[in-house]
């Protein structure tokens, strides 16, 4: 036997309209202004709804920041940084490989340094949630393309065994801390991009091994 949804009632299709107003609020404040300009008077100002109305779809601002910069990382992940690694040449070495990969992230981090290192934040310190959790999917993902990327030359091993994706949450752990100190103004270089790079190319150093010898690759 066949059954179909029934089609949502006008109140639910209220409070989806109602959702989507207080989201768009949020993702068009927080693409404008620094987490700490945006208040949820603001947001409920620009949705056009009362606060405590805004309290009845979301606990907090910080949930808010979750959800702006989930589709924000999320699309990052899929799409941007999948464009720039196809059009990277296949002979590059795994720093430029990684660069190029975390470059609409680091895209973000210099554009919107509070409101990067205020998501981050949300992602450790806030109570379990459906946002918190994609958030932790998205950095999960991450992990895992970094990874990859490190341990995709057979001719040179990461160090002492680690995991790819464990090497992966290394790597962008102390690059996410770097980059989060934007933020608090600790920075003592011009240019963003070269200082990172160089960064990513110490970290690499200490995570994958010298290149193998060809006999050894055989045993």
């Amino acid at each position: 036997m066949v059954t179909t949804e029934a089609p949502p009632t006008r109140r639910e299709r209220g409070k989806a309209q109602k959702r989507e107003q207080i989201f768009e609020a949020a993702r068009t404040l927080f693409h404008a202004h620094d987490f700490s300009e945006v208040t949820t008077q603001k947001i409920a100002d620009t949705a056009d709804v009362a606060v405590g109305t805004l309290f009845r779809y979301v606990q907090s601002k910080d949930e808010l920041l979750l959800m702006v910069g989930n589709e924000m990382i999320g699309t990052r992940l899929r799409e941007d940084m999948a464009e720039h690694l196809a059009g990277l040449d296949a002979d590059a070495d795994v720093v430029t490989q990684i660069c190029h990969l975390l470059e609409p992230l680091i895209q973000v981090a210099v554009r919107h340094p509070e409101n990067f290192s205020n998501y981050y934040r949300c992602i450790f310190f806030t109570p379990a949630g459906e946002h918190r959790g994609q958030a932790l999917e998205h950095l999960a993902m991450l992990e895992e393309q970094i990874g990859q990327l490190l341990s995709a030359d057979p001719s040179r091993a990461l160090r002492g065994g680690i995991a790819p994706r464990e090497a992966g949450r290394i790597l962008w752990a102390s690059m996410s801390l770097e980059l989060i100190g934007l933020a608090l103004g600790h920075t003592c270089y011009q240019d963003v991009h070269d200082a990172l790079r160089r960064y990513v190319d110490l970290v690499v150093g200490g995570l994958i091994g010298p290149a193998l010898s060809a006999s050894s690759m055989q045993i």
